[in-house]
């Protein structure tokens, strides 16, 4: 990898480090290198130059591609390629596809009725509900709205989604909207991402007993960091703890970890003085396992004391994950926000539905290599089922100093740090746009016509017969009232005003 002069015998190691500190040092880099920072950015720039793969791994010595793969870093100019690379391809690509590509919903309509009758009485009326409300997304059974063109002069439906939380097409704006309130709860200071998991021995009992035991271990995470920052050789104070409950694998099996976001540092108990966190990582981890396991032990002796927890349970070490974000707070939120409405079994990830058959692909957890698997339509609906969480269940909770209790505090510690005197007025609220007639058979349980259910379709859609313009889809409106989008050529809408069907005008 680093030839000597005469191009035949590698450089010395002392030679490679002394060099590579003084460079480190005349550059002001913060970043710690060393020497195999060193090999993986050289493998980078030869890749970049057109090396050959084959090549790259000898000089690395790996004996297989996916260790060359792992420890070659791609730059952003080569991220940009690939991307542009497969637009490239989709865009030629979806003229073919149609309306072929599988979706979660064709599982269920395929052997959703069948495995109704086959569960019986066992099936659950939450596992009920989700999959008629799956089945009829997006259809006409939940009725839709007509989104009249004054450049074409045509009408074109668009179908009401269910809605429902586990629904693959919903919920993009919901997310983009938490996206953003989070973003001002967190500045203007660091936060650090801490993932808390439960042992493979308690997996099925949580998941047999998940209506009590999902709140009970997402309690249990949340005062487990609390109680331990607030030691004096830790933090010191009062943490803000962001929870987020993800129940599936990969492969939807059941594992439950409790995904945290914790600002770097707490207030203390006086409420006068803001105490930072350490550098290095919030709490021991070591500690946080042992208080973790002994918080949720004792939660679910004194609600669920009938259970018989096995005995591997305090003698297996539980396993935490605690570092500061390597890539920043920017990173860690989007990667939290994709589990709020995210679903065990995303469309992207289905590949066909073939006589039953349901193939779908995932990424190995070992090898970060994309894999395939193949269930049969009811094997792949049984595993899906359980992902589905207990009505009123809320998957994403606020604790500690992010508590309702405690967001005036929260805000005076935010205009405190970022120096600022005092809190900037709200903002009024947007005026709600007129909006168009609703179209559609009524569902038994939503109506097009009662504000129930929100649209969430993207924010710009183009006319499929007229060139130049666009229908402007609103956000965060009732289903039964969606603006008329009416385009012209410049992308300006014009709202026609007119009144919902059913309502005063």
């Amino acid at each position: 990898m680093f030839p000597a002069r005469d191009q035949q015998t590698p450089l010395p190691a002392t030679t490679l480090q002394k060099t590579l500190k003084l460079v480190v040092r005349q550059r002001g880099l913060a970043k710690d290198a060393s020497i195999p920072t060193l090999r993986h950015s050289s493998a980078t720039h030869l890749f970049e130059r057109g090396v050959s793969w084959r090549v790259i791994q000898a000089l690395l010595g790996h004996k297989n591609p996916s260790t060359t793969a792992r420890d070659t870093p791609l730059t952003t100019n080569t991220f940009d390629v690939v991307q542009a690379t497969i637009n490239a391809l989709m865009a030629d690509l979806s003229p073919l596809w149609g309306t072929g590509m599988p979706e979660g919903a064709d599982v269920l309509r395929y052997d959703g009725p069948a495995s109704q009758e086959r569960f019986g009485a066992d099936l659950l009326p939450s596992h009920r509900r989700a999959m008629d409300d799956l089945i009829h997304c997006r259809t006409e059974a939940l009725g839709g709205h007509l989104w009249p063109c004054d450049h074409c002069g045509q009408e074109h439906d668009a179908d009401h989604s269910c809605r429902h939380r586990r629904g693959p097409p919903c919920h993009h704006h919901d997310t983009e909207v938490w996206l953003a309130a989070r973003r001002q709860e967190l500045r203007p200071v660091p936060s650090l991402p801490v993932v808390l998991t439960l042992p493979q021995a308690l997996h099925e009992l949580v998941r047999r007993h998940h209506t009590d035991l999902y709140d009970l271990w997402l309690r249990a995470a949340a005062q487990a960091l609390i109680k331990l920052a607030m030691a004096p050789p830790y933090v010191g104070g009062l943490l803000g703890v962001l929870c987020l409950l993800h129940t599936w694998t990969r492969t939807l099996t059941s594992h439950p970890p409790v995904h945290c976001l914790v600002p770097a540092g707490g207030v203390s108990a006086d409420r006068t003085d803001w105490r930072p966190a350490r550098t290095s990582s919030l709490v021991p981890v070591h500690a946080l396992a042992k208080r973790l396991r002994g918080l949720f032990l004792d939660l679910v002796r004194q609600e669920r004391p009938e259970l018989i927890m096995p005995e591997v349970v305090w003698t297996q070490g539980w396993v935490v994950y605690c570092k500061p974000a390597v890539q920043g707070t920017e990173k860690v939120l989007p990667y939290l926000g994709r589990y709020i409405h995210r679903i065990a079994l995303t469309n992207p990830r289905l590949l066909s539905i073939d006589h039953g058959q349901v193939c779908f692909r995932y990424q190995d957890a070992q090898d970060q290599r994309w894999k395939t698997l193949t269930w049969p339509a009811h094997e792949c609906i049984r595993r899906f089922l359980p992902h589905v969480l207990p009505p009123g269940f809320h998957k994403v909770r606020d604790d500690g100093l992010w508590r309702p209790s405690h967001r005036p505090l929260l805000h005076q510690r935010q205009l405190c740090l970022a120096g600022h005197a005092a809190a900037p007025p709200p903002t009024a609220p947007e005026p709600t746009p007129p909006a168009t007639e609703a179209w559609g058979p009524p569902s038994e349980r939503v109506n097009p016509v009662h504000p129930v259910v929100r649209a969430c379709w993207s924010s710009c859609v183009p006319c499929p017969d007229a060139n130049g313009g666009h229908h402007e889809r609103p956000r965060g409106l009732p289903a039964g009232s969606l603006l008329a989008g009416r385009h012209t050529s410049c992308g300006r809408v014009q709202a026609p005003g007119v009144p919902i069907a059913g309502e005063p005008s």
